[in-house]
């Protein structure tokens, strides 16, 4: 997935109020975006586990970036299958994106060659995104 790198933003140390790049997001950033550490992670997020500030416009950021796309989306999926993908877990694009698809086809009534070409979608709709 080629996406260009997100960088956080903090203030720079000794009390000017002088922008920097941030190393990543803090935790606490991440968590108020409603995101996981490991959604993060597999996202590709810059992550700074020893930063403890909370900025505001990192978290739009990361919001905005990080806007989950309904299954519903992809040419294939109608709300009968999107109610058996939520049923095992998967609610999103970016969810369908990372799954297994040999599980996932044990699991609900699609062929794993059925799954990978929804998987082949999902990536051209975040990429695109």
């Amino acid at each position: 997935m080629q996406r260009e790198k997100m960088e956080a933003r903090v203030f720079r140390s000794m009390g000017t109020r002088r922008w920097r790049k941030g190393r990543g997001f803090s935790i606490k950033e991440i968590r108020e975006a409603g995101l996981t550490l490991h959604k993060a992670k597999m996202l590709d997020l810059p992550i700074d586990k020893r930063r403890r500030t909370f900025h505001d416009w990192n978290v739009q950021l990361l919001r905005s970036h990080c806007i989950e796309i309904p299954l519903t989306e992809i040419k294939g999926i109608g709300q009968e299958i999107a109610i058996e993908f939520k049923e095992i877990g998967i609610t999103s694009v970016q969810d369908l994106l990372y799954c297994d698809v040999d599980v996932i086809s044990a699991k609900i009534r699609s062929s794993v060659r059925m799954l990978k070409k929804w998987q082949l979608e999902a990536k051209r709709l975040v990429e695109k995104a």
